[in-house]
């Protein structure tokens, strides 16, 4: 997952991992109904947030207004990912203990369940506008390619000559 340090500079090596992260992480929304799948979910928020540590790890001198937007964005989604995602765990978690419930626990559950529907479904509305963004604004080229510019750069934000 990670390159040795010692092929080059810092931001080298910050931008080579931020980039494999940034592969990872299309490749999952390349999968066919990720939003459906909470195993797709999933996959995309791990990858979003090791996108997201590999960014913070640039330095201060390197963090050009372009790269905080870039993390601005890329905390949107994770944060969205985040609601949809604690609720398939909740439901995870009530559906792994349901068959131990008496009747009137089962009914209770069985609200609780139809109530999550409905905040998952509201969530999951908030994801895909945040998602249709995204895409339409290209934020996973655009990552890839300021940390490729920051490869060339030494920590300035200017690139070399």
């Amino acid at each position: 997952m990670t390159e040795d340090l010692d092929s080059g500079t810092w931001d080298q090596f910050i931008a080579t991992n931020v980039q494999r992260c940034v592969k990872k992480l299309k490749e999952c929304f390349d999968q066919p109904s990720a939003l459906n799948d909470p195993l797709s979910l999933k996959k995309i928020r791990v990858w979003s947030r090791r996108t997201l540590a590999a960014m913070m790890l640039t330095p201060n001198s390197a963090h050009s207004p372009k790269i905080t937007k870039l993390i601005k964005e890329l905390k949107e989604l994770i944060d969205s990912l985040g609601a949809v995602r604690d609720i398939d765990v909740a439901r995870e978690i009530v559906h792994s203990h349901t068959s131990h419930l008496a009747d009137d626990e089962k009914n209770a559950v069985m609200h609780y369940l139809i109530s999550t529907e409905q905040k998952r479904s509201s969530c999951e509305q908030h994801l895909e506008r945040i998602l249709q963004r995204i895409l339409k604004q290209n934020l996973l080229h655009k990552i890839d390619q300021a940390f490729e510019e920051l490869k060339h750069t030494d920590g300035q934000t200017e690139p070399k000559n």
